[in-house]
């Protein structure tokens, strides 16, 4: 919380500032008009501008600032959260989280930002159950919450805009497209570039990844962003798997069936709600350790 606290301490110093200078420019431009009134005019505007300045400073200190830390929270409160090791856990039971972030990411859930902590903490029956603990987080406020997560970050906005509009008019198989592409391109562009030999893409993209991210989530004391990291890789597993001549198709959507046409059943509202996250949690490590 201490995070916090500084946040909230540098945006009440910030915005007293800004009131201060507020009263200094009216106290100039009262200067420049002062003799131009009579004395009892001057005494009722002079009233005026001192109650407005105690409003704007007060308003400054107190409304904007608790506004805007009101948004910033949810990152700052996911960056606390990361932070926290488990030291009085045995080897045992962070085997046991670690298996079972890894069994949501195989069933194409990653870690949710608005959701409680704990609920990767035990690992799912099957994927009936792991769905509806997940999709009760994404009513109309939790997906506009996830929607207004990935607009702050660094995602090129055309797409982004596209995909959410296609989520929102039930478009769903446009929407998965286009995210696949969006993740494929994150995944793409966080390899460096070749000056002989092409950089990859799809699932050998995703070992890509795995290769760059690993031995640094390995260093980290931070064992949830440890978790977060084995449930993502998982899931892009999947997410990416190689579509085996199409034969089968895999309960969890694929880039491989659904890029190619070979998808069977159509793509779920739930299915664009993993790729959003996905999508999330992705860009979240590659900034992480960009």
């Amino acid at each position: 919380m201490e995070e916090l606290r500084k946040e909230l301490k540098n945006l009440i110093t910030e915005k007293q500032e800004l009131a201060q200078n507020t009263i200094e420019i009216t106290a100039l431009a009262a200067q420049a008009i002062e003799k131009k009134f009579d004395p009892a005019v001057w005494e009722n505007i002079q009233s005026g501008i001192k109650k407005f300045t105690r409003f704007v400073q007060r308003a400054a200190e107190i409304a904007e600032p608790i506004l805007k830390v009101m948004v910033q929270y949810a990152n700052v409160f996911s960056k606390i959260i990361s932070a926290i090791n488990i030291p009085g856990s045995s080897e045992q039971r962070k085997q046991e989280l670690l298996e079972s972030y890894k069994e949501w990411g195989n069933l194409g859930w990653t870690m949710i930002p608005h959701a409680t902590i704990e609920i990767f903490d035990v690992k799912p029956i099957g994927a009936k159950e792991a769905d509806k603990l997940a999709l009760k987080y994404f009513n109309k406020q939790g997906i506009e919450y996830l929607f207004a997560s990935l607009q702050g970050k660094s995602i090129k906005k055309d797409d982004l805009s596209s995909a959410i509009f296609c989520y929102e008019n039930r478009q769903y198989k446009a929407c998965a497209v286009i995210l696949f592409g969006i993740i494929d391109a994150k995944l793409i562009r966080s390899q460096k570039k070749q000056k002989s030999g092409r950089r990859e893409v799809c699932s050998r993209a995703v070992k890509e990844l795995e290769k760059k991210l690993e031995p640094k989530y390995n260093t980290t004391s931070f064992f949830y962003s440890v978790l977060r990291y084995y449930g993502t890789i998982e899931c892009l597993r999947v997410f990416f798997k190689n579509g085996d001549d199409f034969v089968k198709e895999p309960d969890v959507i694929n880039r491989n069936f659904v890029g190619h046409g070979m998808n069977r059943r159509k793509v779920r509202r739930k299915d664009c709600i993993q790729l959003f996250l996905a999508l999330y949690n992705v860009v979240d490590m590659t900034e992480e350790y960009s």
